[in-house]
């Protein structure tokens, strides 16, 4: 289930998102990365007013109603907003409220940028020692197996 949201335009100029205030407070950002095989919705703000869910156009009533469901979901997923360049600042803050009234942003559920998001568990690969030492237990492991098949496999002594 993923997520983005888009909204009709407004008529008033709208200030675009690159100016607008950075995300709030204990919301992870695409560096952070997402929980390991969570659930991801993208809420996506574009072009002023314009609201995605996971790619699909919606107004604000129908996010609200998503937001709803998905704070009765268990696991809970995580649910990040895109913003777009042109995105309508205070569009996107009656969004980040919305996010926040229904789900528990500032305890994980909730992250804030454009880019690339990567599982934050990601471990980075293993050094030549660790894959060493790795090798040398599973050959330790495989001698002593063979040792013992070998001792189990001799006839009784009379």
């Amino acid at each position: 289930m993923l997520l983005c949201l888009a909204v009709g335009a407004s008529t008033a100029a709208a200030e675009p998102s690159g100016a607008c205030a950075s995300r709030r407070a204990g919301w992870a950002s695409p560096a952070d990365g997402t929980p390991e095989l969570a659930v991801i919705n993208r809420v996506g703000v574009a072009h002023g007013r314009e609201l995605h869910w996971n790619g699909v156009r919606i107004d604000l009533a129908t996010l609200r109603s998503y937001l709803q469901q998905v704070s009765r979901m268990a696991p809970l997923p995580f649910t990040i907003l895109a913003p777009g360049p042109e995105a309508d600042c205070g569009f996107l803050d009656a969004v980040r409220d919305e996010m926040e009234a229904a789900l528990p942003c500032t305890r994980g559920a909730c992250g804030e940028g454009a880019g690339h998001w990567g599982y934050a568990a990601m471990r980075p690969p293993p050094s030549d020692a660790e894959i060493d030492r790795i090798m040398n237990d599973m050959a330790n492991a495989a001698m002593a197996a063979q040792n013992e098949a070998v001792a189990e496999a001799k006839p009784p002594k009379r």
